[in-house]
């Protein structure tokens, strides 16, 4: 069995083909069987309920963490240690800014200061104003063009030794 509709282009069709025959007139509106309006209005308070309980957890989570104190490199797996006395594996970040900061502070240390960058071969590190001080009393050699004192072939000659001789065309 087919169920019926209560649109007109239906009610036209039933017509057409009960031909002389009293049609039953349906009635018009809405079906009050379609919703249930307490199911709805439970559904939105218990997401409701929902929604502020989650709120709430949420916020006493946070609260808790807040209390705790701010994380530190306890972390220490019992693993052995290199001759250096350092562990084998990459040790955690725990403060990058002070980190920056201590980077920072030795490196202007190690430019304003002496020291040796290698002391077998002599070779030493000067403050960085000092550098620059004794460049401008003797500055770097400069060449006046290319291969200008003669220590080696140029690299245009070079080219020209190893390029084939072309034959002249007669």
């Amino acid at each position: 069995m087919t169920p019926e509709c209560n649109s007109l282009l239906s009610i036209i069709m039933d017509t057409e083909s009960k031909t002389g025959s009293e049609i039953p007139r349906k009635p018009r509106g809405h079906e009050k069987t379609d919703i249930n309006v307490a199911w709805i209005f439970a559904i939105v308070v218990c997401l409701a309920v929902l929604g502020l309980a989650l709120h709430f957890i949420t916020a006493g989570l946070l609260g808790q963490l807040k209390q705790k104190p701010s994380p530190s490199d306890a972390w220490m797996p019992r693993v052995a240690k290199t001759s250096s006395n350092e562990l084998s594996f990459p040790r955690l970040q725990v403060s990058p800014p002070a980190d920056l900061q201590a980077f920072r502070a030795r490196e202007q240390a190690e430019l304003n200061s002496y020291g040796w960058i290698d002391e077998a071969s002599g070779r030493v590190r000067l403050p960085i104003q000092q550098a620059m001080k004794e460049l401008l009393q003797k500055p770097l050699p400069v060449r006046s063009g290319p291969n200008a004192d003669k220590l080696g072939p140029t690299s245009y000659e070079l080219r020209q030794q190893w390029l084939p001789q072309e034959k002249p065309k007669k």
